[in-house]
């Protein structure tokens, strides 16, 4: 496929990457233990925005003093938090961390659950799926260990120290280190924003406290204050100026017209996902739509009955689950707008265990239009970056209009392990039975028919 509607790379519909290297344990290599001794970087800044849904919210909900900003809720702004620091080197790996939507105009659509991306893919284990230019591993659930393995032990800020229960995460890990935490307060919260954030003296703290005066998906001006820190360790604010910020987003959500994302019933073995297009066109030549997903090892796709634009991973029609070794795939398929297009899954044979029951799996399918604008302008953001992740199997210039995303749950039965036996039993006894009726068959005499002669 060549760059063409959406922006979206080129690949070969299907293709199956090699397979990942050698597992890979905790241990970093010897190039990485080279540079992860290194003296502990300290906090170089951190920036903390508050995003109000209107000018009104903003100006109900701020107040500012010589020491603190703090924030009334009423419920949906959005605390944008980002620490830099210089980090020790080694492979760029960005990690992430949703609940689910979170695209908004001071943050881009992440995957939901744990999500880490390595460039180039090397030196990861067969957990990891391999896809264009990045490996990826994927849980629907936070596995520290899992990001641990790629956190430089040398920085103060530790896995540990976030706030994974409540807050959505966008993690760069390298030569640079920087972390975006994102956290929508519920009304009624206060909270007050210090230079306490900085966690140093040294550090350079910056706080901004904005509406959107424009967000029309083409362009975003946030219009508010910002106020900077003094570095003294006395916790007083430096300065405080208005400040109007104007850039092209590249992530939009578009919840108009709207677009169903159903799991049709009942589901069984092989679960089908409708995705209701029937209101929608594109919204110029160069807009396509697409779902993408990210399929537990429980599910997968047919390259061959339905094939997708982009495959990476497990795509072997008869493993089961409990003999696959990569956490899953990542699925991209091109929709058609103005109706119903369907997405034809299938389930793998689970591991049985003690007693009758089923496993439930959680798919997130995310529907967007991706647009080719033919400008850098929406790489140049200031509150999030283009990188890894799905963002990689498009151009730099590509545009996301996210039109749904919605948590599905497919029930896949399992086998009772304590019926094995008696299925041993009742397997054998079929093939006894129908050798020996085959056998029968074969070496049975003919039975002559009585035939009357007439004369």
């Amino acid at each position: 496929m060549t760059p063409g509607a959406g922006g979206m790379r080129g690949g070969a519909p299907g293709a199956r990457c090699p397979e990942a290297g050698s597992r890979l344990n905790t241990q970093p290599t010897g190039e990485q233990v080279g540079a992860r001794t290194r003296p502990r970087p300290e906090m170089q800044s951190v920036r903390q925005t508050v995003l109000f849904e209107s000018e009104a919210a903003w100006r109900a909900g701020a107040e500012q003093n010589a020491t603190a900003i703090t924030v009334h809720a009423r419920g949906g702004e959005v605390v944008q938090t980002r620490r830099t620091m210089d980090g020790p080197g080694g492979p760029r790996v960005r990690v992430t961390w949703s609940g689910g939507r979170t695209v908004s105009e001071v943050s881009p659509q992440l995957a939901a659950g744990l999500s880490v991306y390595v460039e180039g893919g090397a030196g990861v284990s067969r957990d990891f799926v391999q896809a264009r230019g990045q490996a990826v591993y994927h849980s629907a659930q936070l596995e520290l260990d899992a990001v641990r393995a790629w956190w430089p032990r040398e920085l103060a800020l530790q896995p540990e120290g976030l706030r994974w229960a409540e807050c959505a995460y966008d993690i760069e890990l390298g030569r640079r280190v920087r972390v975006d935490e994102y956290c929508a307060l519920r009304a009624g919260e206060s909270v007050a924003l210090t230079a306490a954030g900085g966690a140093a003296g040294e550090a350079k703290v910056e706080t901004g406290v904005f509406y959107p005066e424009i967000s029309d998906g083409a362009d975003v001006s946030l219009s508010g204050f910002r106020c900077t820190w003094l570095r003294d360790g006395s916790g007083r604010t430096d300065a405080c100026q208005k400040t109007l910020l104007m850039y092209k987003p590249a992530h939009v959500e578009t919840r108009e017209p709207a677009v169903g994302i159903d799991l049709v019933q009942p589901a069984g073995l092989h679960p089908a996902i409708d995705v209701d297009l029937s209101g929608v066109s594109a919204s110029g030549p160069t807009c396509a739509h697409y779902v993408f997903l990210q399929l537990p090892a429980q599910l997968f796709v047919d390259k061959f009955q339905q094939p997708p634009d982009l495959l990476f991973g497990e795509d072997d029609l008869e493993l089961p689950e409990y003999k696959v070794q990569a956490w899953g795939s990542e699925v991209v398929y091109a929709l058609e707008p103005g109706r119903v297009n369907r997405v034809q899954l299938h389930s793998r044979y689970a591991r049985p265990g003690l007693g009758r029951g089923y496993e439930v799996v959680p798919v997130w399918p995310y529907v967007f239009e991706a647009c080719d604008t033919g400008s850098v302008e929406v790489s140049a953001n200031p509150f999030y970056s283009k990188g890894l992740g799905f963002e990689a199997y498009f151009t730099p210039d590509t545009v996301f209009n996210h039109r749904n995303s919605t948590r599905l749950s497919i029930t896949i039965p399992r086998g009772n392990s304590r019926d094995f036996a008696s299925i041993q039993y009742v397997t054998v006894l079929s093939i006894l039975l129908s050798v020996f009726y085959i056998t029968y068959c074969l070496f049975r005499r003919p039975v002559a028919g009585n035939a009357r002669v007439g004369g």
